[in-house]
């Protein structure tokens, strides 16, 4: 998919970076990545979706790694979902695994890498993660996406074109945003 950078800079507020390579990773058992390439006047998408074997986590491991090592090339940047700490704590370390094997990857290929947790990286570009209920993020990421002329046929690549966005986009801070607590208010006795 194709989309002019002078549009896309207006819809993500955010100058785009020519002549370019980035990739999005979001890892899981159905691994998501984005390819996203500029040039002086283009951006242009590819995603495809890579499944692993969640059973055997010694194949999977290893699958994982032989299918990273084949994906990363070149790139200038490759931006990877950091681990969500959910309530399956198991679920979590095979996430981690996963995001480390990427990162390791990255470096034995000398590709700068940056890691962001996905509701950081959908509020840097103020999406309302909560538009369709709680649960149903990828939907309302897939929605924005569309919005900005990002089509796609399969919610689960959402995060990982916003991810690959992230890696275009001139000056954007990766680090978290923090909400200002609000200072509770005394009562007189």
């Amino acid at each position: 998919m194709k989309l002019k950078i002078t549009e896309l800079e207006k819809k993500l507020n955010y100058k785009i970076k020519k002549n370019f390579k980035a990739v999005g990773l979001d890892t899981a058992k159905r691994t998501g990545v984005a390819f996203i390439t500029t040039d002086t006047k283009w951006v242009d998408i590819d995603f495809i979706f890579i499944e692993f074997n969640y059973e055997n986590q010694k194949q999977m491991l290893t699958q994982m790694h032989r299918e990273f090592k084949k994906i990363f090339s070149n790139e200038n940047l490759a931006v990877v979902e950091e681990v969500f700490l959910g309530f399956n704590r198991a679920g979590s370390l095979h996430l981690a695994k996963m995001g480390t094997l990427a990162i390791g990857i990255c470096i034995d290929k000398n590709i700068p890498f940056e890691l962001i947790m996905a509701s950081s990286a959908r509020s840097k570009f103020n999406i309302d993660s909560r538009k369709f209920g709680k649960g149903k993020s990828k939907e309302a990421v897939a929605h924005y996406l569309k919005g900005i002329g990002i089509e796609v046929d399969d919610n689960d690549i959402s995060d990982a074109i916003v991810l690959g966005l992230l890696g275009i986009c001139e000056g954007l801070s990766f680090l978290a945003t923090t909400k200002k607590k609000k200072k509770k208010k005394k009562l007189d006795k």
